[in-house]
């Protein structure tokens, strides 16, 4: 009965794991592709790094 419960609650934990994570990824590249799109200049590191900085901070709960 246990083991049962436990397997059913590990399964539950990965599926909700993987829709945040998927979710995250969706909102991570929706913004990074709006961030490219308003700056004109040529894509490069920099770049990149900024718009990760700015994502995670944006997804960071308040406080």
């Amino acid at each position: 009965m246990l083991e049962h419960l436990s397997i059913e609650y590990t399964i539950k934990k990965k599926i909700v794991f993987l829709i945040l994570a998927s979710v995250g990824a969706i909102k991570q590249t929706s913004f990074f592709l709006f961030t490219r799109l308003d700056s004109k200049d040529k894509i490069n590191n920099t770049n990149i790094t900024t718009t990760s900085i700015l994502w995670a901070k944006k997804s960071l709960p308040p406080g």
